[in-house]
């Protein structure tokens, strides 16, 4: 990390009109998983409730209580998966992938299914 240190560490060029339509699809992708995390999360004025931070490799949930457990989902840019973990050890992931928003819906429900995130009782998260 000392080309970091030293103001070596150069940012990649990121025309805008080479990645358009990447970006649009990733912020539907951040806006499915935001919004389990405003079903999962008390409210807060402002929505400061449902924020993705940054993480080390990308954008991440803060813990959200899930039942008897918690659940966190990061979107890892770096590996390109988005991982869903609960407390209990769980760990799903789905490869971050060109593909419609609808399947990235569908495989992200089935991820949420599978790893038990959801309870009986609780709402669907989306």
């Amino acid at each position: 990390m000392s080309g970091v240190a030293a103001g070596e560490m150069k940012w990649p060029d990121l025309p805008w009109g080479e990645w358009a339509a990447t970006a649009d699809t990733l912020h539907m992708w951040t806006q499915i998983v935001g919004k389990t995390r405003l079903a999962l999360t008390p409210l807060q004025n402002h929505w400061w409730n449902v924020p993705l931070y940054v993480t080390a490799r990308g954008l991440g949930t803060s813990a959200m209580a899930c039942g008897d457990d918690v659940l966190d989902i990061e979107f890892d840019f770096v590996a390109h998966v988005l991982h869903l973990r609960l407390g209990s050890g769980v760990d799903k992931t789905m490869k971050l992938q060109p593909r419609t928003v609808a399947d990235f819906y569908r495989e992200y429900l089935e991820c949420l299914d599978r790893s038990d995130a959801l309870r009986a009782g609780e709402s669907d998260p989306v």
